[in-house]
């Protein structure tokens, strides 16, 4: 990560991967003097207690570990959308909301990517 200025990082947490690795990746990228932006997809309750555990303790380590985390809920956008969106379409609006997000990053606009 040597000459890199900025890492953004891009996970969903409450599995192993992405839970395990993104705080590691993020902790390497910040020593390696990079601005260090973590950005994450949150699960939905139905996925069960153990994968939230899981995504808090993740987020409770990039908290440390990264510059900025931006936070993604699977959970409250399903909720603002309704029962009336399928799956296909769901995963598109949050995969447009998490681009929307690295857009403004990648032009200096860290306020409106906070979400």
């Amino acid at each position: 990560m040597a000459d890199t200025e900025m890492v953004i990082l891009v996970a969903g947490l409450g599995g192993g991967t992405g839970s395990g690795v993104t705080p590691i990746m993020a902790r390497l990228a910040r020593a390696a003097g990079a601005l260090t932006v973590a950005t994450v997809v949150t699960p939905f309750e139905f996925e069960g207690e153990a994968r939230s555990r899981t995504a808090d303790t993740a987020i409770h380590h990039l908290k440390r570990e990264a510059d900025l985390l931006v936070r993604f809920s699977n959970q409250e956008l399903m909720e603002a959308t309704g029962d009336g969106i399928d799956q296909g379409k769901f995963f598109d609006l949050q995969n447009q909301r998490i681009a929307a997000c690295l857009c403004e990053l990648m032009n200096g606009n860290a306020n409106a990517a906070r979400t």
